[in-house]
C-alpha cells in the first residue's frame, strides 16, 4: 500500500483523532486529509503534473507535512533543501535535480525569487507558504480549493516512482541527489515500526529539520500507523522536554548532539517525563559518559542506531541489554561487510569500510550513474565510514573514511582518540584533525570545546592519552574553541573547522 492509502485508512477509522500537533494547533486526520486533497487539486489545476520535481525550502511545520502527503498522493518528486542554503549552492541543487516548481517560505521569497526565476521555466508554479508574497501563488489560497469528493485522489500507484530527492554533496562539493521512492520510504518506516514496536497509540516527537530523511521518516511512521506526531518548529533542549511532558510523547529519535543538550538541561532543571516509552539516539555515536548518565535518568527503552541517508538504519543497539561500545547488530534483513581499500572483505576485528546490503537501499544518485556504481560493491552500499565487526557481529564505528589520518604509513582513526578525550569531565566535545606543519608536514591536532564549569588542563589530557593510546595516536597540539561548526544533524564539519581555526581558536 502507498503512503497515502495507509494514511487514508486511518482517516476513515479515526477521523477526529489528532494526526499532527504543531505550535499549539491540533490537526485531526480528517482535517489533514482535507488539506491534502485541496492542495492536490489546486496544484493539478495550476499545471503541476505527475513526476514534476518540486524544490522545498520550508521550516518545520504542518505545511511541510501536507506537502509531503500531497506529493505522495499525486506523484510529485520533492527536493527539500536547507532554508539557509547559499545562492550558489541552491542554484546547483535546482539544476542537478531538474527542479520545475518551488515551495518557499514567504519571508525567503524576496531573496530567492530572482534565483528561481533565472532557472525555472515561465510556466513554473512558485508557491509562497506562510504568507503572501509578490509574484508567487499563495499556499493558503491553494488550500481553499474545493477538495475532491473522495478527499484523496490516488488514482495511480506511485510506490515505485521517485518520491524524494535528498540532497547531499560529493567529494567535489557538487550535489549528489539521493533518489528515494515511496516504496523505499515505506520500507524504512516499517523497519523502524517493527524495530521499536511503534503502534497507533504512540505519540512521536519530531525535532530535527524536516528536509532531512530522519524527520521525514518520523512523519510517515505515525501517519501510516494511526498515531500522532508532535512537530517542533525549532529545537532547544528545553522545548524538547516541554513537548514530551505536555503532549505525553512516547517515541522519539533525537540526534546524539540533541541528547547531550537534553542531558545538560535535565541536570540543571530536573523534570519527569514518564510517558516516554522508547528513545533512540541517531546520527553520531553517543559518548560513553552521556550514554550511561541518560540510562540512569530515563526509565524507558533506550536504543542507539547507525545508518546513512542512502540505506536508512543499518544497526541497532539496545542499551538496556548491551553497552559494549559498539553501534549494535545489523537489524533484520540487513547484512554488513567490512572491506579493505581493494574492496575485499576483511577478517574479524579488522578495520575497513562499512558496506551493507539492505532492502531499504536508495534508487541511486539522480542522473549520476557512475557515482551510483562507484558507491556499490556487489549488492552492498559502501558507506564511506570505517568500522570493524567483532566475532558476535557487533559493529564498531571508527569514523569517516575521509577523516582517516595517515602518518608514517600508519592509519590513525580520530574516533579512537576523540573517545578518550571526550571521556574527561573537562571536555564537552573534541575533534582530532591533521593541520599543516612546517617541520612535520602534518601534525595530529586535538580541537577541544572545554567545559566552562570545570578546571581545564592540557597536561591532564596529555596524561590521559598517554595512558590509553599508542604513541602514534598522541595529539601533538591542542587547540581550544568555544564551539564546533556543525551541520543541521549535529555532526562536526571538520573541513570547516580547519578553515575557522585561525579566526576563533586559542593554542594551549
Amino acid at each position: 500500500m502507498s503512503i497515502i492509502q495507509q494514511f487514508y485508512k486511518h482517516v476513515l477509522q479515526t477521523p477526529d483523532k489528532a494526526a499532527v500537533i504543531f505550535d499549539g494547533d491540533v490537526f485531526t486526520y480528517q482535517e489533514l486529509a482535507n488539506q491534502i486533497s485541496s492542495l492536490s487539486k489546486g496544484l493539478l489545476d495550476a499545471g503541476i503534473q505527475k513526476g514534476d520535481h518540486v524544490a522545498v525550502l520550508l521550516p518545520n511545520g504542518v505545511e511541510f507535512i501536507v506537502l509531503m502527503m500531497t506529493a505522495a498522493n499525486i506523484g510529485l518528486v520533492l527536493v527539500p533543501n536547507n532554508m539557509t542554503i547559499g545562492e550558489q549552492v541552491l542554484s546547483r541543487s535546482i539544476y542537478s535535480a531538474d527542479v520545475k516548481h518551488a515551495f518557499v517560505w514567504h519571508a525567503s521569497v524576496p531573496d530567492l525569487k530572482t534565483t528561481f526565476d533565472a532557472i525555472l521555466d515561465d510556466d513554473a508554479v512558485f508557491v509562497s507558504v506562510g504568507g503572501e508574497s509578490h509574484g508567487a501563488i499563495s499556499y493558503e489560497a491553494l488550500l481553499e480549493t474545493p477538495p475532491y469528493s473522495l478527499n484523496i485522489i490516488n488514482t495511480d500507484d506511485f510506490l515505485e516512482y521517485p518520491y524524494i530527492l535528498t540532497m547531499t554533496s560529493g567529494s567535489t562539493g557538487e550535489p549528489k541527489p539521493i533518489v528515494l521512492s515511496q516504496k523505499t520510504k515505506v520500507l524504512r518506516a516499517k523497519a523502524a515500526i517493527e524495530l521499536y514496536r511503534v503502534n497507533h497509540e504512540d505519540i512521536t516527537l519530531i525535532a530535527t529539520p524536516m528536509y532531512h530523511s530522519l524527520a521525514e521518516r518520523l512523519v510517515i511512521i505515525p501517519l501510516i500507523t494511526g498515531g500522532t506526531c508532535v512537530v517542533l518548529g525549532s529545537y532547544t533542549a528545553k522545548k524538547w522536554l516541554q513537548a514530551v511532558i505536555k503532549h505525553k510523547v512516547t517515541f522519539a529519535i533525537p540526534v546524539s548532539s540533541q541528547l547531550k543538550q537534553i542531558l545538560i538541561e535535565l541536570n540543571e532543571n530536573p523534570c519527569s517525563f514518564d510517558s516516554l516509552r522508547c528513545l533512540v539516539s541517531s546520527s553520531e555515536r553517543l559518548p560513553d559518559s552521556v550514554r550511561e548518565e541518560m540510562k540512569m535518568l530515563i526509565q524507558c527503552e533506550f536504543h542507539e542506531c547507525y545508518g546513512a541517508s542512502e540505506v536508512a538504519i543499518v544497526t541497532n543497539l539496545d542499551h538496556q541489554k548491551n553497552a559494549n561500545g559498539s553501534v549494535g547488530l545489523a537489524i533484520p534483513n540487513v547484512e554488513i561487510k567490512i572491506l579493505d581499500d581493494n574492496r575485499e572483505p576483511v577478517g574479524i576485528n579488522q578495520p575497513g569500510e562499512i558496506a551493507c546490503k539492505t532492502p531499504m537501499l536508495f534508487s541511486g544518485y539522480y542522473k549520476q550513474p557512475e557515482a551510483t556504481v562507484a558507491s556499490m560493491w556487489e549488492d552492498y552500499f559502501c558507506t564511506g565510514d570505517i568500522g570493524r565487526l567483532d566475532k558476535d557481529g557487533y559493529l564498531y564505528f571508527l569514523g569517516r573514511k575521509k577523516d582517516i589520518i595517515i602518518t608514517g604509513g600508519i592509519n590513525i582513526y580520530p574516533k579512537d582518540i576523540e573517545d578518550v578525550l571526550n571521556s574527561h569531565e573537562s571536555v564537552v566535545e573534541s575533534a582530532v584533525i591533521p593541520l599543516p606543519d612546517d617541520s612535520l608536514g602534518e601534525k595530529l591536532t586535538a580541537v577541544i570545546v572545554p567545559d566552562k564549569n570545570t578546571s581545564f588542563s592540557t597536561r591532564t589530557l596529555q596524561r590521559l592519552c598517554a595512558k590509553f593510546l599508542a604513541d602514534y595516536q598522541q595529539p601533538r597540539s591542542y587547540l581550544l574553541v568555544e564551539e564546533m561548526p556543525k551541520n543541521p544533524m549535529g555532526k562536526i564539519m571538520k573541513q570547516k573547522l580547519i578553515q575557522q581555526l585561525s579566526a576563533n581558536s586559542v593554542h594551549t
